[in-house]
């Protein structure tokens, strides 16, 4: 692993704002290291251990949501042990014991400014434990808030068959009925159009795959959902099939056509009928550090949920999943800090009570 100098820990709640802290402390000169660029094919315990080993400053970013979490206690208390912790809160909150008795900067009304009382404070500290910088050209002030930066996402190349059918219209007959093309002087505007439609295609292909939110292969296409005595109830097919277990239409009202299922949430009386409140279990053997979810004709799935908390294996979170649209199937996505990631695709949470991740 290559050395840093300053190593950041926080609150994922506070991930924003963080983002500013650690592009203020490389504009100082300094390398920093924050779990937003954790590799998510090494175990985040292991990655979390060196990096701190190996950092000159450790710098803890106290809130209220980071005062809570056992991963930053941790951290601290690490950075603690080895002389070598920066603390820095945001607004006025106190660090938590035995964090209290030592000096902290509130960064509660710090806005980017190089000449802040507190944040030159911070700038001190660095200096004497990493050694004074020379601050790099083009870096102005971080105005808060900053430009998020995108969310990281488990992108995926497109599945086999996904592949099969944009590479299909390129090796198609011009004709599109199997019959040949005549040629008389001039290229036939079948072709030409046909050459559009083929280009277009790929095109989106491309651009879907390359999509940093994109919904990935990390699990199998055909994913177990638990029901509500904990075995497995369904198979669910791909993201966009309808599930066989989703509740039959009140008789009143009228089935709707296959693209508005699809698309149009249903009236507001017959969303109420649906119960969408899932328990999300753990049993993949390791914890889950993040965990995320969307409706199933969405390309990502979304912010993690679990912010500064953890769901430990053996351990079950109930939650409500509900994006007010009315969509029932919704793909979930768990990841460990092992750096696996879990896919539970086509779940419709409008017939199921459970869902587990092994």
């Amino acid at each position: 692993m290559d050395m840093v100098d300053v190593f950041i820990s926080y609150s994922r709640t506070n991930k924003d704002r963080v983002s500013q802290i650690a592009r203020a402390i490389e504009h100082a000169g300094y390398e920093v290291w924050w779990d937003a660029e954790l590799p998510p094919h090494q175990s985040y315990g292991d990655v979390i251990t060196a990096k701190i080993q190996m950092a000159k400053a450790a710098v803890v970013v106290w809130s209220a949501e980071a005062a809570a979490s056992e991963w930053v206690r941790a951290e601290a208390d690490v950075a603690r042990n080895q002389k070598k912790l920066v603390q820095t809160a945001l607004g006025d909150i106190t660090p938590p014991l035995p964090f209290n008795q030592i000096q902290y900067a509130n960064l509660g009304d710090w806005n980017g400014e190089q000449d802040h009382p507190e944040w030159r404070k911070v700038k001190a500290s660095l200096a004497d434990l990493c050694g004074p910088r020379d601050a790099r050209e083009g870096g102005p002030a971080y105005p808060f808030p900053p430009a998020p930066p995108a969310e990281p996402a488990a992108a995926r190349p497109a599945p086999v068959a996904a592949a099969a059918m944009v590479a299909s219209p390129a090796a198609a007959p011009a004709g599109g009925n199997g019959a040949a093309v005549p040629r008389s002087g001039g290229v036939p505007v079948p072709v030409v159009v046909g050459g559009l439609v083929a280009l277009l295609g790929l095109a989106g292909a491309a651009w879907w795959v390359s999509s940093s939110g994109a919904k990935g292969d990390e699990a199998d296409p055909t994913e177990e959902v638990a029901g509500a005595d904990g075995e497995a109830q369904a198979l669910v097919a791909a993201p966009s099939a309808t599930p066989s277990s989703a509740p039959t239409p009140t008789p009143s009202a009228p089935p709707p056509a296959p693209v508005q299922q699809a698309q149009a949430a249903p009236p507001p009386q017959q969303q109420q009928q649906y119960n969408r409140d899932v328990r999300l279990i753990n049993q993949s053997g390791d914890t889950i550090m993040y965990l995320r979810w969307s409706d199933a004709n969405q390309s990502d799935y979304g912010a993690d949920r679990l912010g500064s908390d953890v769901l430990g294996n053996g351990e079950y979170w109930d939650v409500t999943i509900d994006d007010g649209t009315g969509a029932c199937t919704y793909d979930l996505m768990a990841t460990t800090a092992g750096g696996r990631n879990i896919a539970r695709n086509g779940v419709n949470v409008c017939a199921v009570s459970s869902v587990t991740f092994n």
